[in-house]
Parts: C-alpha cells; structure tokens; sequence
C-alpha cells in the first residue's frame, strides 16, 4: 500500500525578528518585561527571544534571529505554520498578549508558482547597424477584428488632431509651460529644538523663483496623488498581526443579542504586530550564517539611532463638516511616542470656517528607529466648548520608510496625498498633501 506519509527534506527555518509594535496590554494593566516565544507545529521544540523592554515595554526591539532546523515536505500542501506567542514576564508567572500563527507555505521555494507570462506582443525597436538589431515579425491581418481597425484607426486621427493643436501654440507659451516648477521658500531656524519645531511656509507661487540654468539641474518633486506606499514595491519586512480572544465564542450573553446576521461570532481583537522575515534553507542552498551570527549582524544593521521627522504639510482637501453650518474649525496635532517632545498641539494655529485649508507648515519630532515608528497625523475639528472633536487620521510607518532601499534613493522626496479615517467610519474623511523627510541630527541642522 502506498505511504500517506509526506516525502520531506531537512531544511533550516530562520525568523529575523526585528520587534513588535503597538502591543496592547490586558484590562489596562501595564506590560512589564515581554519576550516572545516561536514554535514550529512541535511545542517540544519552541524558542524563546531575550526578554526585552527597551525603546519602551509596548514597542520592543527584540533583534534576534531564531532558527529551527526541521524536515519540510516537498508538497506545500503539507507546510506546517510557524507558531508565536508575546508573554510579559511579571515574574512569578508569564501573562498572554497576543499569539499568531504563519503559514509557510509561501515561503517555500521549491513549490512557489511562477508569475504568469505576459502573452501580449512585445515591442521591441531595432537598431540600425547593431549587431543586435533583428526585424519584428509583422502581425498576421488576419486574427486582427474590425472593432481593432476600427479603434486604431481613431487613435491616428486623434494623433494627427493633437499635433495640428499643438502647431497652433506659440512656442514662447510652449517653453514657459514646460519650465514652469513648484517651490517653496521655507524659513528655518537651525538653532530651534527638535520638538519645539514648528516653521512656516508661505504659499506656493505660480511664478518661477529660480532663473538659469541651475534651476533645472534641480530634480523636481513628484506628487503622488496617493500613498507613497503603493508605489513601494516590497516592504523591507513583513509584518504580522498578534491577536487575542477566541475566534469562535467567547461572547457575552448581550453581545450575542446585539451582534447583526453574518458578523463574526468571536471576541478576537488585534493587539499589536510583529515586524521580521522569514527564509527557508535546504543542503542545496544552506544558510549563510547561523542563527548566533545572523542575530549579531541583525543587531549591528538595525542598532537604534537618533532621527529627526520633518514633515511639511501642505493643505487639506474635501474634509468632512462637523459644524451646524456646513464647515470646519480644522487644526492639526501630532505625536509619535509617549514623550511630551514627541507631540504638537496646534490648537492656535486653526484654521476657520474652511474645509478646504491651507496649512503650509513644516514640523519636527524626534523619533529613535527602530522603535515607535507609527507617525500620526490628525485633523481636529476646534470647539470652544467641550472637547474638540476628530475629522480623520493618518499614520505613517517610518520604519518601513527609512529602512526601505527604494525611499532612501528617492531625492527629494515625492509630495503625497493620504486620506484621512476615523474610527467612527469606514469612509475616508478627507485628505491631506504632504511629504516627510527622515534627517540625522546632522542633517537636520544644515
């Protein structure tokens, strides 16, 4: 009779764990000393991190590499997960914060599928007189449709109209179009204190402020109109969420009734995130290191340092009414850490009546990274009396950013457009132009 048993092959499992994030504690109590502890289907064989508390007990910088050398089938169907659990350490026993489970099907090289090919023609231009020159084949007539003909056919005559428009253009408005460039003149202090920086910038004129040749040498800004993170192609680590509760029960007797047809049935709730890789290596390709020298490179790599957050804002757009009359008393406050240096408050600097405002400001906090790295961006809508009341957020994942390749080669940095949420609703609030920059100390006082 055939075997059930899965044909395998010894591998090595490497988790590169640079921390966790946002880990929030059970029933307000405080988290004291958090370690995390992995498994591999086999809790016999389980690891455990270094107990860490530093930047601070909510956002740890465990740095470690845990390796687990164990046979994996050569059918994906068969992968096992990889198992985690975040503990605090309270010392006479050990409290859960969160656990998840990764699937490592997708990290399986030997199983992974191939992208799809593209079966469009490729176009390709030939050079005269290169070597590497050779004639494209002509498209067969035949397989073409009439609504093909019938759309090319259209797209030379818009061609042809295009390029009779154009010729009606003088030439001098043609070469003020194509030089014109959006600057700003911004006023700094270098001598002002990182979290105390709060700089004005006037509004954008249409005019061209630079003359000469020097100023198109410079590179110009793009502007996104969305996230910088769509454009980003891969994340420098994945991340993966730490839940708590059960996924099935759990409930109260009053949840139960409340809860509408065809919502979830448990109490699982998110409770943070772990940040880190995960590499898979066979006798065929082994691991460059172990796990004792991998830990001791991914700590000389991502040693904490000092940074500087610059963020210009620029102007808010379609924000959502919260006065009787249809507009909005709108300011912005920001933070990033628990520290008081990591905050501003705006309140003062509001803007009245408008949804539409224009902020033009350029503000600074200091961030140490890795660590805390989630920069957010709120809209407050400003009330005399009471509290004032939240339009929408935005955050930032500064870690993702500086540690990307693609944003550290990205000079300067593109202009973006990020909506705006609120808790209370899953529409977007409105939206804020902006772009940030990510300085040294030294950088930040040139």
């Amino acid at each position: 009779m055939p075997s059930i048993i899965p044909t395998t092959k010894p591998c090595t499992i490497q988790f590169k764990i640079i921390g966790c994030r946002n880990v929030q504690s059970q029933k307000f109590q405080t988290i004291n000393n958090p370690y995390l502890e992995v498994d591999c289907g086999d809790i016999k064989i389980s690891k455990k991190t270094q107990h860490c508390k530093v930047p601070t007990p909510d956002n740890p910088n465990f740095l470690e590499v845990l390796q687990f050398d164990v046979p994996l089938p050569l059918n994906s169907l068969y992968a096992p997960t990889l198992n985690a659990r975040l503990y605090d350490d309270v010392g006479v026993r050990k409290k859960l914060l969160g656990t998840t489970s990764i699937p490592l099907k997708p990290y399986f090289l030997w199983t992974r599928e191939e992208r799809p090919r593209n079966n469009l023609p490729q176009v390709v231009s030939s050079i005269p007189g290169s070597s590497d020159a050779f004639e494209i084949e002509e498209e067969d007539e035949s397989t073409i449709t009439s609504e093909q003909i019938a759309k090319r056919k259209e797209q030379k005559e818009l061609k042809l109209l295009k390029e009779k428009m154009e010729d009606l253009i003088p030439d001098d408005i043609t070469k003020a179009k194509e030089d014109q460039k959006e600057t700003f003149e911004i006023l700094i202090d270098v001598d002002a204190e990182p979290g105390a920086g709060i700089r004005t910038m006037p509004e954008v004129s249409d005019t061209n402020v630079a003359d000469g040749d020097e100023a198109d040498k410079e590179p110009k800004q793009l502007t996104l109109q969305h996230e910088l993170e769509f454009d980003l192609k891969k994340p420098p680590f994945d991340e993966f969420l730490l839940w708590r509760g059960q996924k099935y029960g759990g409930e109260s007797f009053f949840t139960r009734l409340v809860r509408e047809p065809g919502a979830p049935v448990g109490n699982r709730v998110v409770v943070g995130k772990i940040k880190g890789n995960i590499s898979i290596y066979t006798q065929e390709k082994p691991a460059p290191n172990d796990s004792t020298k991998a830990t001791a490179l991914l700590r000389e790599i991502y040693a904490p340092k000092p940074y500087v957050i610059r963020t210009y804002i620029i102007r808010g757009r379609q924000l959502v009414a919260k006065d009787i009359n249809g507009k909005a008393d709108p300011f912005i406050k920001f933070s990033n850490g628990q520290g008081a240096q990591n905050q501003v408050d705006c309140r003062d600097d509001r803007k009245k009546g408008t949804l539409k405002p224009d902020f033009y400001k350029c503000y600074e906090v200091p961030a140490t990274i890795p660590g805390n790295s989630d920069l957010n961006i709120e809209i407050y809508d400003y009330d005399a009396v009471g509290s004032s009341e939240l339009i929408g957020r935005t955050i930032i994942d500064l870690e993702s950013r500086i540690m990307s390749p693609e944003w550290r080669l990205m000079d300067p940095k593109p202009k973006e457009i990020r909506a705006l949420w609120s808790p209370s609703s899953s529409f977007c609030q409105g939206k804020l132009e902006l772009w940030i920059e990510i300085l040294t100390p030294e950088e930040a006082r040139l």
